[in-house]
């Protein structure tokens, strides 16, 4: 028995395969909205999340730069009651210091170096010693008179009657021999030759009439300080000014209280002239007419003397600051600008409503340095160092 095969209509696939593409495009679709939906609710709490961090940032910053604020007044009015201001990290950034290339080649650069050295060193010496032996050096002595003294390093000096006329040395790093008269006058050739002897003979009577100048200057400088109107002021405040002797660029006397040193008078051995202190006197006639009328208005303080009165005034300065007194106006404290006084110190004395010393600034006699004390005189520590790091010391409180 055989069965007709059955026939599948076409209108009928038709219609199957729309829905079903329909059935996929909405499902596609509302896919599609979930997912923006979703999209759009992540990025939403992103900004939140980035608003927030903003806001962080921004507080941070903001408390950041509060704190800068408080610990720079903090040290500011610390620093104005003279104590020493806290170390803030954030005042105190540390650098970020770059990391350092190590050159392979500054070793070797370094050794060629040292052997450069080295060699003008050497061509130096044989070059000084080709000098001593220059006929030219030699006859130079012979004509002028001079006598040739060596000095290290390297230096040849042609003296005469005690005076150094001309000093002779290699440049190292031209290697030409300098020549140098006592006024400052100088002469370059790359080696000894006739232009040295005429720059021997041309400046030589030049340096004899000054010598003869300095020692008339030292003649009448030493009469000047012998004089009987200088003498009788000077006893008269108790004051002694030394015999004249050589020193580094002149000749010195000094001005002495009850044999501590006041004041240096030198008289230049080029310029000849003479100073006192920040006085100059173009001559030494100069000096011996207006020394006596300028006593009055030397400074004569010993250098204790002035530390000490320089840190009194930098306390009692104090007064007129208005950081400093408005901060102890609000802590309802007095500061008293009259120095209390004892053995060692000179006290300036901080005190509360009621009189009660809480402490003071301290000048320490002799040395200048500025001590904080509590309110029993017992140093706490110092706020500015003394030239003499040995304070005088106070006895333990009972």
């Amino acid at each position: 028995m055989r069965f007709a095969p059955s026939r599948t209509n076409p209108l009928t696939i038709g219609i199957a395969a729309g829905s079903l593409f329909l059935l996929l495009v909405v499902i596609l679709f509302f896919f599609a909205v979930h997912v923006l939906d979703l999209s759009g609710k992540i990025e939403k709490r992103n900004e939140m999340l980035l608003d927030q961090l903003r806001d962080n940032d921004s507080e941070i910053e903001f408390l950041k730069q509060n704190l800068l604020l408080l610990a720079q007044d903090e040290n500011a009015v610390r620093g104005a009651v003279k104590l020493p201001t806290e170390p803030y990290p954030i005042l105190e950034p540390q650098p970020v210091e770059p990391a350092e290339v190590e050159d392979p080649d500054a070793v070797y650069l370094n050794g060629i170096d040292t052997l450069l050295r080295e060699r003008d060193k050497e061509i130096s010496e044989a070059k000084f010693r080709q000098l001593l032996a220059s006929p030219l050096l030699a006859q130079a002595a012979r004509s002028g008179g001079f006598a040739r003294v060596e000095k290290q390093p390297a230096t040849v000096v042609l003296m005469k009657s005690g005076r150094a006329y001309f000093t002779l040395t290699i440049d190292p790093s031209s290697q030409t021999v300098r020549t140098t008269d006592f006024l400052g006058r100088q002469l370059e050739t790359l080696k000894l030759d006739s232009r040295f002897l005429s720059f021997l003979r041309a400046r030589t009577p030049l340096l004899a009439a000054h010598f003869a100048q300095l020692s008339s200057a030292l003649a009448r400088f030493s009469a000047a300080i012998d004089d009987p109107g200088v003498l009788r002021a000077l006893s008269t405040r108790k004051l002694a000014l030394s015999r004249p002797i050589e020193s580094s660029g002149g000749y010195v006397s000094f001005l002495t209280r009850g044999g501590t040193r006041l004041l240096t008078v030198r008289l230049d051995e080029r310029s000849l002239q003479v100073t006192d202190g920040a006085k100059r006197y173009p001559r030494v006639s100069d000096f011996a007419a207006g020394f006596v009328s300028d006593v009055d208005r030397l400074d004569l303080r010993t250098p204790e003397e002035s530390r000490v009165e320089e840190a009194k005034a930098e306390i009692v300065a104090l007064a007129r600051d208005k950081v400093v007194m408005s901060t102890l106006a609000a802590r309802r404290i007095r500061f008293v600008t009259t120095p209390r006084e004892d053995a060692d110190y000179y006290h300036y004395d901080f005190e509360d409503v009621d009189g009660r010393r809480i402490g003071s600034f301290a000048v320490a006699k002799g040395l200048g340095g500025i001590v904080l004390m509590d309110s029993a005189d017992v140093p706490i520590g110092p706020l500015r160092p003394p030239v003499d790091e040995d304070l005088p010391k106070k006895p333990d409180a009972p």
